[in-house]
């Protein structure tokens, strides 16, 4: 903004880019196969717990095979979480170096 309008209209097609990766930044921590047990839970780094109400538990999956002491599953959910990360860093580094050529 203390660049001006004019700098901010000359880059308007940049910056459209750039908010755009930033609100689907969310969605990188999204698994299509869902949580253990509850398909429609996508996200990996929060949902609310299976016995805690609406209370929000964080890393859900692998809390949840953790608890049931299922070593393979939990690995499986340790995995996903990993690839989500990932994928989410990917991006930042992403809106990083297009912040940068601004």
């Amino acid at each position: 903004m203390a660049n001006g309008s004019d700098w901010l209209d000359a880059r308007s097609d940049r910056l459209r880019d750039i908010n755009r990766d930033i609100y689907r930044s969310e969605r990188d921590l999204l698994h299509e196969g869902g949580l253990p047990e509850r398909e429609w839970f996508r996200h990996v780094m929060y949902a609310t717990g299976i016995n805690t109400g609406f209370a929000p538990e964080p890393m859900p999956g692998l809390q949840q095979t953790i608890k049931w002491d299922d070593a393979s599953a939990a690995q499986e959910q340790a995995d996903i979480i990993e690839a989500a990360i990932h994928r989410l860093a990917n991006r930042v580094d992403r809106i990083v170096g297009s912040l940068s050529g601004l």
